[in-house]
């Protein structure tokens, strides 16, 4: 699996991919658009919620969910889902 810079990074290149702005994936999971930035900046981890709200926004697929959980929690290497 190709492994990506960060978890901000791999964040604002699938809501891109989806043709999210961030005030549109801020929106869908319910958080403040800074909340968005912040992780994007890699400034900021988002919550267990907040990752599972994601990832649900982003269509992470069901199988690949704890990986995503555990990368945005930053328990594990960020790496292409």
């Amino acid at each position: 699996m190709e492994e990506y810079a960060s978890f901000g990074e791999w964040i604002r290149r699938r809501r891109k991919v989806l043709d999210l702005t961030q005030r549109d994936l801020a929106d869908r999971v319910g958080c403040a658009i800074v909340t968005i930035k912040k992780i994007e900046a890699d400034e900021r981890r988002p919550s267990r919620q907040v990752a599972e709200r994601i990832a649900d926004c982003l269509d992470i697929p069901p199988d690949k969910r704890d990986q995503f959980v555990q990368c945005a929690r930053g328990q594990t290497a960020v790496v292409r889902l």
